[in-house]
């Protein structure tokens, strides 16, 4: 990785970029009511978080689609689009001021994506904002989660299990497509932090009623050990692919959100797990993925061991899992059930 480490120049950065953004742009200032600046200090770090673990994975695919999804929400917020590009400049001569010859990879990688997504058309959005709008039971499952009728999205759920689509099929083709469409709603203003969590938290307190079934499923010995990268909090997408494997006979230890590497390699090789799913569902937990994959390859039994990646950035660089070092990748539970099953044949 090429990581440059900005630790506490964060906040150094952050500031000198504000700074230099308001003597550019005097007019911005006086658009802006009392406190602007500290929202645009916060901006600034959000951009360096994400630039900065771009840069760690030499990843231009990450971010330009980082630059994307924050335009759109810029534009969707009703703020001055076009003044994302000068602020990023601004950033990027902050960097370089402050960490010298080591921040210019970083300052240039930025200039590259000021560049690219400058050359895109205004309508390209970031991949987590596209796709169809949602038909059938993922549609009736997220507009009853809307209007905080939980039994009546828990029953949806239900009964497509009993209707035959079965667990394997039916979380993945309502809840997937569901909590997908909850984030493009988030991103686009029409529903607020507050009700992004509620309904998380809602369908994971329904998807636990499924649980005596998933682990009433019949063993045949391999282990998986899943557990997100540390700093990843985004933990249902990895849920749902350790659910699958379950399904699919394997024996699953399920870690959770934002687990010590440490204790993470430990368990690994106590538990004698054939395989390892490492999730990173934001581009800034990338480079901790990374780091807990080169400790997993350190420990005993790590190189026999096959290690899986997933989450959203390794959707958009296609390349990406090899650059963590992980065996391979996959883009949701059933496929990455299919890639293990052939790992442990």
């Amino acid at each position: 990785m090429n990581l440059v480490h900005l630790g506490t120049h964060c906040a150094e950065i952050a500031v000198l970029g504000v700074d230099q953004f308001y003597r550019d742009y005097p007019s911005a200032a006086l658009r802006y009511p009392a406190g602007a600046r500290e929202a645009r200090r916060r901006d600034m770090l959000m951009h360096l978080t994400y630039v900065e673990a771009a840069a760690a994975m030499d990843s231009l695919p990450l971010l330009i689609d980082y630059l994307a999804w924050v335009r759109g929400l810029i534009g969707n917020q009703g703020q001055p689009v076009a003044e994302l590009r000068p602020a990023l400049e601004c950033l990027a001569q902050a960097v370089e001021a402050v960490r010298g010859a080591q921040g210019q990879g970083m300052a240039r990688l930025l200039r590259r994506g000021i560049e690219e997504i400058d050359r895109l058309p205004p309508e390209f959005a970031s991949l987590a904002c596209s796709g169809v709008p949602l038909t059938g039971l993922a549609e009736k499952f997220l507009t009853a989660l809307r209007a905080f009728d939980y039994r009546q999205a828990e029953a949806i759920l239900i009964d497509a299990v009993e209707g035959g689509a079965g667990i394997a099929a039916a979380v993945p083709d309502i809840v997937g497509p569901a909590m997908r469409e909850v984030g493009r709603l988030w991103h686009g203003g029409q529903i607020t932090v507050a009700e992004e969590h509620a309904i998380s938290a809602a369908t994971q307190v329904i998807m636990a009623r499924l649980y005596p079934r998933i682990f009433a499923a019949e063993r045949r010995g391999p282990v998986l050990v899943a557990a997100c990268a540390e700093g990843e909090l985004h933990e249902m997408g990895l849920r749902m692919v350790a659910d699958q494997f379950q399904l699919g006979g394997w024996d699953t230890h399920f870690l959770g959100a934002s687990t010590p590497p440490k204790a993470m390699a430990a368990f690994a090789e106590r538990s004698g797990a054939a395989v390892v799913a490492v999730s990173a569902m934001t581009v800034a937990t990338v480079p901790a993925a990374a780091s807990l994959i080169d400790l997993l390859r350190a420990n005993p039994g790590g190189k026999e061991r096959k290690i899986l990646v997933g989450g959203y950035p390794f959707s958009v660089d296609q390349d990406l899992w090899r650059r963590v070092g992980a065996d391979g990748t996959a883009a949701d539970g059933r496929r990455a059930l299919a890639v293990a099953d052939d790992w442990v044949r």
